[in-house]
């Protein structure tokens, strides 16, 4: 049945007031999926980002996280990577970005007016997408900062926040405890996707540990009146203190039901303090710098920073937008750079904070001493960056390779080969294993080459995706032993790869040579093995 002129002008009229409404939204909408536009013709290149596609596939073919196949990273991510290739990880990363988007730029608003709001998430969007830092990938940093901004943007609604920055001393009400408990439970999404999320969580509590300890000076010193401020801040940091524990014990008792928490707590939780604990500083000559960058060095900074910000925000209370900042930044800076590693997609999660702080440093209201405060973070990242010899990617010739590969300035293989010079070679590899093998038969790599893997969808036939693991945890003889249990039907060695005297006797005795690459040698099981194995 056609629709009536006037029916239709009244539609149009409510098209056209919400696009009004949300023009905003669209524009950094469109901007992120432009700038993501080149990661989905991106080939499999990117050692993490395999692993993570390694682990999905091996967890929808039935395997137990952790204790089946290993990584070390909490589980979120991995779950994240159950989709059924690499194009719809990268589908979902941009639709992941466009809503964290759209949570950053309503907690923007919060703070600034439309103007610097939009300006602010324009800088968030470009380096949460800027390829020098990895943003183009599907990294945990991007996926943790969803939860955060997202459990932020709630918390945002309460009387909690209110009080808080805007110093007011208005009463809260239940639900103001019932909407931080959720916030609690947004936010522990991304504790439960990468640990060094907790370092935002931080970030969230410690606007109830201000208002607490704010309304109880206030109260024992001037205003006994004030009591139920001190009283309802304690309540509310309970509130939302049991929301992030939540979901914690929700994965302890998931693992535990299924037989696997042993696993969970050595890979998913405590093998992250041994990682932090292992890279060597290119300053570790210098003493007193090293231990700077040591664990209890960064805490003791940070209690000093603490300590310092605290001062500042009981002295002027109409700075706390700006110090709550600062803090943020700096709880961010310390995940970064909580094991040292010079890897530039760990930067990625101080853009959040790093995004609202540059526009309050211009900000009039903000005071000189604030803007003192402010930079400290900056410097420390700046300094970090130099010390620690980040290298990042180039940025240019990422979305000039695009163009040229988009307009047929530049065939698949050069496109490819711009990545990692390891693709084509993967690509015959792949073929060769996916034409000669079964969807269920198993395949171990000897070395780093998850991105193999993730291109055949095949098991691995250990826990461990890389070598990397094996060395570290020093499991040869448990990981030959698994290899012999799965018997693969390909295993690939990388020639970089040190010997490992044990596997290669195995190898020459069980598997035939097939074919070899620039970097690789490929081997099949022998038919005598597989005759033997089928008796």
């Amino acid at each position: 049945m056609p629709i009536a002129p006037a029916s239709a002008d009244s539609l149009w009229k409510k098209v056209h007031a919400f696009a009004n409404r949300y023009e905003v939204f669209f524009a950094l909408w469109l901007l992120v999926i432009v700038l993501r536009l080149p990661s989905l013709a991106e080939p499999y290149w990117y050692g993490d980002e395999a692993i993570y596609l390694t682990i999905g596939n091996a967890l929808r073919h039935g395997q137990d996280m952790y204790a089946q196949i290993v990584d070390h990273k909490t589980p979120f991510i991995y779950y994240f990577a159950m989709v059924p290739n690499q194009f719809w990880f990268r589908i979902l990363m941009t639709s992941w970005m466009m809503a964290t988007t759209s949570f950053f730029y309503g907690l923007a608003h919060k703070f600034f007016k439309t103007p610097l709001a939009i300006f602010s998430s324009v800088v968030f969007v470009l380096l949460t997408s800027w390829s020098s830092l990895e943003g183009n990938i599907p990294n945990g940093e991007l996926f943790v900062m969803g939860f955060i901004l997202a459990g932020l943007y709630i918390f945002s609604q309460t009387t909690f926040w209110t009080n808080f920055f805007q110093h007011e001393h208005k009463k809260i009400n239940v639900g103001d405890y019932r909407v931080s408990f959720l916030a609690g439970v947004i936010s522990a999404g991304g504790i439960l996707t990468k640990v060094p999320g907790i370092f935002d969580v931080l970030a969230l509590g410690s606007v109830f540990i201000w208002l607490f300890a704010l309304g109880l000076i206030t109260w024992f010193f001037r205003r006994p009146e004030r009591a139920p401020e001190w009283k309802s801040s304690l309540l509310g940091g309970m509130a939302a203190l049991a929301g992030i524990a939540l979901p914690l014990l929700l994965s302890v008792l998931y693992y535990t039901f299924r037989g696997t928490f042993d696993a969970y707590l050595q890979f998913g939780l405590l093998y992250n303090f041994h990682y932090t604990g292992n890279w060597t500083l290119p300053f570790a000559h210098i003493t007193w710098l090293a231990q700077l960058f040591t664990l209890p060095g960064k805490g003791l900074l940070t209690i000093i920073f603490f300590l310092l910000s605290s001062g500042i925000l009981l002295k002027y209370p109409d700075q706390r937008r700006a110090i709550w900042l600062a803090w943020w930044t700096w709880l961010a800076l310390f995940a970064s750079l909580l094991s040292n590693r010079p890897y530039p997609h760990y930067m990625l999660q101080i853009v959040p904070p790093l995004a609202l702080l540059i526009i309050m440093l211009w900000e009039r209201k903000t005071r000189w001493l604030s803007k003192i405060i402010l930079l400290i973070p900056v410097m420390a990242t700046i300094s970090s960056l130099y010390l620690l010899d980040f290298q990042l990617y180039p940025f240019l010739p990422y979305y000039q390779n695009y163009v040229k590969f988009m307009t047929g300035r530049m065939d698949t293989q050069q496109y490819a080969q711009s990545f990692n010079t390891l693709v084509i070679q993967n690509d015959e590899v792949a073929q060769a294993i996916v034409d000669n093998s079964d969807p269920e038969d198993r395949l171990f790599i000897w070395g780093t080459n998850p991105m193999l893997y993730a291109l055949t969808k095949r098991v691995p036939a250990c826990r461990f995706t890389v070598a990397f693991h094996i060395h570290d945890l020093k499991v040869y003889d448990q990981t030959l032993s698994e290899i012999k249990t799965a018997k693969p039907e390909y295993i690939v060695v990388m020639k970089n790869e040190q010997k490992w005297p044990e596997f290669s006797d195995y190898l020459e005795s069980h598997y035939i040579f097939s074919f070899e690459t620039t970097d690789m040698l490929v081997y099949r099981k022998s038919s005598l093995t597989s005759l033997l194995l089928l008796q």
